[in-house]
């Protein structure tokens, strides 16, 4: 289903392009229709190719999640089994059960048809865009490259902190079943002191993954308008030196519309990736004490 959304992508930029310059400029209305009508063909189409591959990732999703969730419970059951040096036992690992787990999966439903979907998207509008317009498709690319040498440099800062925010909320569980159980030998102010500790801790750690975050989204958004202003300033002049034609000029800002959102898919993807590569390592410790 990936392979064949990809190049269905292309079919509507050459279609605004052909619109523009053949039926609009021959005042063909025949033309008109038949390019419209194979235009809205195409967006039904790969809607509906859309909605099966989105309904096949929710299901790999849901079956990946499920099946981590037994893991642990597998793990949990077979410690409390094995005879202990004292009388407590551990605490279920509810945080990883219901807060841990999903973010895994939904990860794992997309694994390999995001990167073939965007990325595919991404290379062939690249290619088209330099087939029709060398010198425009130049101005674009140039400008997604820092995109690319940021992401990783953000991503990695916010890992650190998105670990240190999983086992700190593992603390918090912890400390909360503690409080509640028959074997707590911790003075209650001294553990509801604790508490309080942990949670200001977990504030302070969102706070710094969140400006971390919209300093990211605040540079992203920059970087994509200067793309616009790039293409509508280099069109502008090729089309008034002669050398390309209205219509080149309004594929290519619509192209960057397109290039926009796989980028940010890509985007999201990687982070996706990186962060359920920090919890799926975090849960495997778990389920491997068994």
């Amino acid at each position: 289903l990936s392979a064949v959304i990809v190049p269905l992508g292309l079919i509507p930029l050459e279609l605004q392009r052909r619109v523009i310059d053949d039926a609009i400029a021959q005042s063909s209305l025949n033309l008109l229709v038949i390019l419209c009508a194979i235009y809205l063909g195409i967006v039904i189409l790969q809607g509906g190719l859309k909605y099966a591959m989105n309904m096949l990732r929710g299901r790999v999703s849901e079956a990946m999640a499920s099946d981590l969730r037994h893991a642990v419970l597998a793990a949990n059951a077979t410690r409390s089994s094995e005879p202990s040096d004292t009388d407590d036992s551990e605490d279920p690992d509810v945080t990883v059960l219901t807060a841990e787990v999903d973010p895994v999966g939904n990860f794992t439903g997309g694994a390999y048809s995001i990167p073939i979907v965007e990325a595919g998207t991404l290379l062939a509008t690249f290619a088209y865009m330099a087939i029709v317009e060398p010198v425009l498709a130049a101005v674009a690319v140039g400008l997604f490259i820092p995109q690319a040498a940021i992401v990783p440099i953000i991503q990695s800062a916010i890992n650190r902190r998105s670990q240190q925010r999983i086992e700190t909320l593992r603390e918090l569980g912890d400390n909360v079943v503690e409080q509640y159980s028959e074997h707590d030998t911790e003075p209650g102010e001294d553990r509801s002191s604790r508490l309080a500790t942990l949670v200001n801790r977990l504030f302070f750690i969102r706070q710094m993954i969140n400006r971390i975050k919209f300093r990211f989204k605040f540079l992203m958004n920059f970087i994509d308008h200067l793309a616009v202003i790039g293409v509508l300033f280099a069109g502008g002049w090729l089309v008034i030196g002669g050398t390309t034609e209205v219509g080149t000029v309004v594929a290519f800002l619509s192209g960057l519309q397109r290039l926009r959102a796989p980028w940010r898919d890509l985007v999201a993807y990687y982070r996706s990736a990186s962060d359920a590569r920090v919890k799926y390592g975090l849960i495997r410790d778990i389920v491997s004490r068994q």
